[in-house]
């Protein structure tokens, strides 16, 4: 498999989103380094704090612009890993954003 999909923003969002708000882009399947995992996103949390940050309304976290990944919690399966303790197989949450594959560390991936 050598791609990916990612949601976009389409612009900066000032309003309740849209579906108009967002664009579908292949993008290039994700590399690891060391440290690293791939992870093929299972499932999404379409949190409340989403929508906040795409209107740059939450917490000081920079507003996404035209072009940029709409970011989200995800659930995902561990594709390639370089990290002692998570396998090929096993499950991890953390900060996919919304796309298909996302590359997470030790840091930030939690194995469930």
């Amino acid at each position: 498999m050598t791609e990916a999909f990612e949601i976009q923003a389409a612009h900066r969002i000032e309003a309740r989103p849209v579906a108009g708000d967002f664009q579908y882009t292949s993008v290039a399947m994700p590399q690891i380094g060391d440290g690293e995992i791939l992870a093929r996103v299972i499932y999404l949390s379409l949190d409340p704090y989403v929508g906040s940050i795409l209107r740059g309304r939450h917490m000081g976290e920079a507003q996404p612009g035209a072009g940029d990944l709409v970011p989200g919690h995800g659930l995902a399966q561990i594709i390639e890993s370089n990290v002692a303790g998570l396998a090929v197989g096993d499950y991890v949450v953390g900060e996919t954003g919304w796309r298909s594959h996302a590359v997470l560390n030790s840091n930030t991936a939690r194995k469930i």
